[in-house]
């Protein structure tokens, strides 16, 4: 079962498998990252943190830095809000990547009542 609304204009957006945008090439993705989310390899400076959002839980407010950054759902069904008041909203599950846009303020939360959702967050090395 799919949950993913139609997309909106601009703002956060799902990735399709073997897409590239212009954060994927500013965020120069690993080996590795290419590997989980499908996206095209590159040069390794981009950090990931895991994140795990217990069940009816958020991750709070997160910012996606100067030059975006991409959540990939490893676990688990996903809600991400995003815009002015975080009104905006778009779903993903496991295997989906996003692409969230420079300068964006999100929250990812875990709508599931009893299923528990893991993401890997990747943004620029801040070396």
């Amino acid at each position: 079962m799919s949950i993913r609304p139609e997309q909106p204009a601009g703002g956060v957006h799902l990735l399709a498998p073997g897409a590239s945008d212009a954060t994927i090439a500013a965020l120069a993705t690993p080996a590795l990252l290419a590997e989980l989310t499908h996206l095209p390899a590159g040069v390794a400076s981009t950090s990931f943190e895991m994140l795990a959002v217990p069940a009816g839980g958020g991750t709070g407010n997160c910012a996606s830095g100067s030059t975006g950054c991409l959540i990939h759902i490893v676990t688990g069904v996903a809600r991400v809000r995003w815009g002015p008041g975080l009104r905006e909203q778009l779903g993903a599950q496991a295997g989906d990547t996003l692409v969230v846009p420079p300068d964006e303020t999100f929250q990812a939360l875990n709508p599931a009542g009893d299923c528990p959702l893991q993401l890997l967050l990747f943004r620029e090395s801040r070396e």
